[in-house]
């Protein structure tokens, strides 16, 4: 009965959103966001009348007919930035549900040192979060051993989170003494379902077996096209990389050298694989935040994202600005009569965004630098996070919910203008700054090839863009 009821409202939504001309699916988002009405229920009216009218939303469907919340969410938020004040309903985050969890446990022979008994145990803690942070339930996730080969752990999930000494559990589990990363992430990539998020734990370290006389150049020009051609031969994959830091107290066994003891910190990495459209449902997700944010993170990197659209808005009463604009009705990303400072002759202008679903580390986020800004006038860039004190009784409709403050500056002598704030996608200065050719003598921040493989990477994925680009338009 509730389903005949069900129908009988979504008829009713369409037959008059139809009759009153337009798109009734924009109409029907509208109305949802003007209502506050941005409930589950409520998204499955739109989802219903997307898939009963295929031709007319093809945009938004997915092969198998069914939506494609990366598109919708998209699609929705895009309406929802034209409202006064601009809005944000996270739809992406619906489409995110009963996904698999497939762990890649690493155990070579400089993976031990990390699980020692008299450690800290940050690895292990690690990959226990990643497990205990998964919405999905225990019957959606399964763990693997990986070195030579990819071998099935046989114990339970509960045994695996309880083991205080992984390594010495999983002893004799495949060939320690090389981990050979072109068929475990072939295998990776080639099996994985589309609902599946694969997570592999390793030291990134390219150990092939027998490289007795093959000298390092070598070996790193191999890391490199390996990486290049495995990830290319799988499009439409998204990764993340994290640099991890934990306790290592064991042999280290450095390429072409002699095994040395090594007691202190080492860095580890979490490296999360699915499909392009699931790590950016899971990105956009409040259920998935603490899983994609590891508490002993150092930095991360994610590849194959799509261009974001992050909510924004003019900050009209603050203590910053300096000169007097109107923001054009029609559209929040037009300014008009706009007048620079009387006495100083300069123009300051704040905006506030929310860049949470970029998933990034909020060092580039806030490194002004980082940003490339082009207008006629010559804007200059500031960039911080939004604190508690940012948000007034008068601008709280434009700071609430933002994550971040843009604080434009320039002497406004131009009619016109339109600044555009790009934040240009590649790999972040961290992976040239942790990377090593020559690990004779192993540090607390070093990787062995970490640049050459995630370079071999990026070649796969091809020329990057922006992560996002926000366009404001100024007229006198």
């Amino acid at each position: 009965m509730r389903h005949c009821v069900h129908i009988f409202a979504l008829l009713c939504l369409a037959i008059s959103l139809t009759s009153c001309g337009g798109n009734a699916l924009d109409k029907a988002i509208k109305n949802a966001l003007v209502q506050g009405d941005t409930t589950a229920a409520r998204l499955d009216e739109l989802v219903d009348l997307i898939e009963q009218h295929p031709e007319a939303y093809a945009s938004l469907l997915l092969p198998d007919g069914h939506v494609d919340y990366t598109a919708l969410d998209r699609h929705v938020n895009e309406i929802a930035a034209t409202l006064r004040p601009p809005m944000h309903w996270d739809v992406a985050a619906h489409g995110a549900q009963d996904l698999h969890l497939t762990i890649y446990l690493e155990r070579s022979g400089s993976m031990v040192p990390y699980d020692r008994p008299g450690g800290r145990g940050q690895l292990k803690k690690t990959v226990n979060d990643l497990i205990n942070n998964f919405p999905g339930t225990r019957d959606h996730i399964a763990i693997n051993i990986v070195n030579d080969d990819i071998y099935p752990y046989d114990g339970t999930i509960d045994a695996f989170l309880q083991d205080r000494d992984i390594y010495a559990s999983t002893a004799g589990v495949g060939n320690a003494a090389y981990t050979d990363f072109g068929k475990i992430f072939e295998r990776i990539l080639a099996t994985q379902a589309p609902d599946e998020v694969s997570i592999l734990i390793t030291d990134l370290i390219y150990s092939p077996a027998d490289t007795r006389d093959v000298s390092i150049d070598k070996l790193l020009n191999e890391e490199n096209s390996l990486a290049t051609s495995v990830f290319k031969r799988h499009p439409g994959k998204g990764l993340i990389v994290y640099r991890m830091t934990g306790d290592y107290d064991g042999k280290y066994y450095p390429y072409n050298g002699h095994a040395v003891d090594y007691h202190g910190e080492r860095p580890f990495f979490v490296l999360v694989m699915a499909d392009a459209t699931v790590i950016e449902r899971m990105a956009g997700s409040a259920d998935y935040a603490a899983m994609l944010h590891p508490a002993a993170m150092c930095n991360s990197y994610c590849y194959g994202r799509t261009p974001q659209s992050p909510q924004w808005a003019v900050v009209p009463d603050r203590t910053d600005n300096a000169g007097r604009w109107r923001v054009s009705h029609d559209d929040h990303t037009s300014l008009t009569a706009v007048e620079p400072d009387r006495v100083t002759g300069a123009l300051r202008m704040t905006l506030a965004a929310d860049l949470s679903p970029l998933d990034l580390d909020d060092a580039l986020l806030c490194d002004s630098t980082a940003y490339v800004v082009t207008s006629l006038n010559g804007f200059t860039l500031s960039v911080r996070r939004i604190t508690e004190a940012d948000v007034t009784i008068n601008n709280r409709a434009y700071t609430q919910g933002k994550t971040h403050l843009f604080t434009l500056t320039a002497p406004f002598t131009a009619p016109r203008d339109e600044v555009t704030i790009a934040l240009p996608d590649g790999l972040p200065q961290w992976v040239t700054d942790c990377n090593t050719t020559s690990d004779l003598h192993p540090t607390p921040a070093t990787t062995l090839g970490l640049e050459t493989f995630m370079r071999g990477i990026q070649a796969a994925y091809g020329p990057t863009g922006n992560y996002f680009t926000i366009k404001l338009k100024l007229e006198k």
